[in-house]
């Protein structure tokens, strides 16, 4: 039986949708972006740490300046993590022809 037998159109076309970000995600393109917006998260990070004698106020700009850019990246992370285990879970569900309820009972 076929993958597409198995798996509703919905199914399938968010299988589509988290196989191009996973093929994506891996990347070489995306490993060099991904560097660098690590790079700068550990830059803002930096910058934090080394305004020592700087006001209040410029403190809070850098410490705001650094959250942002590290929830930006923990959520890009975590979103390809996340597609990444949505394409494991299809791909296992339409080897084992688990019915589209089951799938529905996992999320």
């Amino acid at each position: 039986m076929e993958t597409r037998e198995l798996l509703s159109p919905q199914e399938l076309e968010h299988l589509a949708e988290v196989r191009e970000v996973t093929v994506t995600a891996n990347s070489g393109g995306w490993i060099r972006i991904l560097r660098q917006l690590e790079k700068f998260v550990a830059e803002a990070h930096e910058d934090m740490f080394a305004a020592i004698y700087a006001s209040d106020a410029v403190k809070a700009n850098l410490q705001c300046r650094w959250q942002q850019r590290e929830a930006m990246l923990r959520g890009v992370k975590n979103y390809i993590a996340e597609c990444e285990a949505e394409k494991r879970l299809l791909l296992e569900m339409s080897q084992r022809g688990v019915p589209l309820e089951d799938y529905a009972e996992q999320n």
